[in-house]
């Protein structure tokens, strides 16, 4: 008996230590018994993002189109006889853009462009040109509105004419919007607006619109009102 209870406790100490494994034997460090913790909701995301600060000074360039209409009205004296109805036409040109901006809201824009300009009149029912290309350097201070990813702006101020026979000076204004598509460290623009100028320093009469050649009196080619569109894309830094 004392044999056979031996033999049965022996079978049963084997079979607990196959079961549970040796106690003794150093734990697995791939094992492990412990559960998760709580998951802290949005702590394994990054924070979300948060508006770009717009720079205190950015500056760039680009290009420009415009196109429009060019016109001189008549004479309000000095031209009895007709020989001066007035221009009207169109204009069209390209050229670059030069930009500077203070907290995205105020900026200088200087563009270059060389416009050509063809007006007609009929005079005695022949109609006669009046055509020019000319060198237009508008400086304009402006104002945007620093939201969003379509910003209107305003801009005002004189723009410089060098023609082949004369220069003379324009004051004007535009409004328009602009995509405004922030890429990494700069900005792509496309500014769309709508441009008028006056000729501040023309005057009413035939004499103050036309020149004397060999006796007989001749346009002067200086528009008194310019309006057109623009389109254009520029890269700030």
């Amino acid at each position: 008996m004392r044999i056979r209870f031996a033999s049965v406790s022996l079978v049963m100490v084997f079979a607990a230590h196959s079961a549970y494994g040796d106690s003794s034997r150093p734990p697995d460090p791939s094992v492990t018994t412990e559960e998760p913790g709580p998951v802290v909701a949005g702590s394994a995301s990054a924070d979300p993002a948060t508006p770009r600060k717009e720079r205190l000074f950015r500056f760039g360039g680009g290009f420009l189109m415009t196109g429009g209409i060019v016109a001189t009205e008549k004479p309000s004296s000095g031209d009895p006889a007709g020989l001066y109805p007035g221009y009207f036409g169109s204009k069209s040109g390209v050229g670059v853009s030069l930009e500077g901006r203070v907290f995205g809201a105020l900026g200088l824009q200087v563009d270059i462009l060389r416009v050509s300009e063809d007006a007609t009149a009929e005079i005695n029912r022949v109609k006669n040109h009046l055509e020019q290309t000319a060198l237009h350097v508008p400086v304009y201070a402006k104002g945007i509105l620093p939201f969003g990813p379509v910003r209107p702006f305003v801009g005002f101020g004189p723009e410089f004419v060098f023609g082949v026979t004369e220069n003379y000076t324009l004051l004007g204004g535009m409004l328009g919007v602009e995509g405004y598509i922030p890429i990494k460290s700069v900005v792509l623009l496309i500014p769309f607006g709508l441009r008028y100028a006056y000729n501040v320093g023309m005057g009413s009469t035939l004499q103050d619109r036309s020149e004397t050649f060999f006796g007989q009196q001749t346009p002067r080619p200086n528009f008194q009102h310019n309006a057109g569109l623009t389109l254009g894309v520029s890269l700030l830094y």
